[in-house]
């Protein structure tokens, strides 16, 4: 692609590189997907066990998530990325070569280590770039790389596994990990942050960033993600499969569809947030996201199904307001760290997410889900709108 294009589509050249490189993190840690079945009956464990593959690098990340952001703030960008998805490239290795189940789940800790390496550093480096006029505009379009990779993981590794077997499907998610590594190293040549050669840090709380605002702005995601991870990871294939009795190919049809129109939403929401403004925005899409949720209040249909999918997609357009409020409310010097305290706290209250949306299901069914997801929507407008109208630090240099 001309670099003119590349410019006109995301601004600088760094950002181009990191939503490549964000495609290749979710590509990597969506390939385990549909290759589930084929691993219990490969290593014979039960399904209880089988979900630590989806666990563990959720656990690595909260681990290197803190020092993720503490390395953004004084190495050059691309040396805590590349080591990320080499890391995840080595990670994916062990899990195409585990002779036992114990390693596959090594494995998944070193990738979900390399994942921490590869979000935290590309986040703070895109914001930190970024004009403020433009940084919802950048985290939209690397945020969208995330759905991308997503996207596409499941039909690649599907097609390894059936056409070969399932540790091709780890092959391709090193291999790609291996050629971002390389596209980040020849691409990204920015130094590393100024105040990095005189700063001093400590792990207390003001030096990481950590504030009044920081800890309302993790609420705020952990809300708005957390009731996307919802309706995505568990409402999505749940619903179709439990309430519908649909067959997985059904399913995932549905997935795929509702992943494509996140990914088209997620990359024109700068532009959207820019011309509407956030609070506007925000409004519309917490309506949305609160009918979705209700929709599971009434019996099941598929023109429900298809509703619960389209308006999921819809949400995405405010997914990247987050790290676009840390950036503002931390001062330059402090970004990566702010960035990293914020993933922290987030990804260690995701984690229980999956087992209490999964309680839910078990003891009210489907309408109690809607209600909380409904309620976490709200929620989420509350805390946004409180935090858009304070005032703001800009973190341009």
């Amino acid at each position: 692609m001309p670099k003119r294009r590349i410019t006109e589509m995301f601004g600088h050249p760094d950002v181009a590189v990191v939503f490549a490189v964000f495609t290749v993190m979710a590509f990597g840690s969506a390939v385990v997907g549909p290759i589930m079945g084929e691993l219990q009956s490969s290593f014979s464990v039960p399904l209880a066990v089988l979900g630590l593959l989806l666990s563990a690098p959720a656990i690595a990340r909260v681990v290197l998530t803190i020092p993720s952001g503490i390395m953004s703030d004084r190495l050059p960008p691309r040396v805590p990325l590349c080591g990320g998805t080499l890391l995840m490239a080595l990670g994916s290795i062990v899990c195409a070569i585990a002779p036992n189940f114990a390693m596959l789940v090594a494995g998944s800790l070193i990738a979900g280590l390399g994942s921490a390496l590869v979000f935290t550093p590309g986040m703070s480096h895109i914001v930190r770039i970024s004009q403020a006029k433009s940084r919802g505009h950048a985290t939209g379009r690397i945020m969208a790389g995330v759905q991308l990779g997503g996207l596409f993981a499941p039909a690649a590794a599907g097609f390894a596994a059936t056409l070969l077997n399932w540790r091709a499907a780890y092959v391709i998610a090193a291999l790609v990990g291996v050629i971002a590594s390389g596209l980040i190293w020849s691409q990204i040549k920015s130094p590393r942050p100024t105040s990095s050669r005189s700063g001093s840090w400590s792990w207390q709380p003001k030096s990481m960033g950590i504030s009044r605002t920081l800890l309302g702005i993790a609420a705020f995601a952990v809300l708005l993600w957390g009731g996307t991870f919802t309706i995505k990871r568990l409402v999505i294939p749940l619903y179709g499969s439990v309430a519908l009795d649909l067959d997985p190919a059904a399913i995932g049809i549905v997935m795929t569809a509702a992943a494509a129109a996140r990914t088209a939403t997620m990359f024109a929401s700068g532009p959207i947030l820019t011309t509407f403004g956030r609070h506007r925005v925000l409004i519309m899409t917490t309506a949305l996201s609160v009918t979705a949720a209700l929709f599971l209040l009434l019996p099941a249909t598929l023109w429900l199904y298809g509703s619960i999918a389209l308006l999921y997609a819809l949400g995405g357009i405010v997914t990247a307001l987050p790290p676009v409020l840390v950036a503002e409310r931390t001062p330059h010097e402090n970004v990566g760290r702010a960035m990293g305290s914020m993933q922290f706290l987030v990804d260690l209250l995701l984690l229980a997410f999956p087992p209490i949306v999964g309680l839910m299901i078990d003891r009210g069914g489907f309408p109690l889900v809607g209600v909380t997801s409904a309620m976490m929507f709200i929620g989420t407008l509350a805390i946004g709108l409180r935090l858009m109208g304070r005032h703001q630090l800009p973190a341009d240099p």
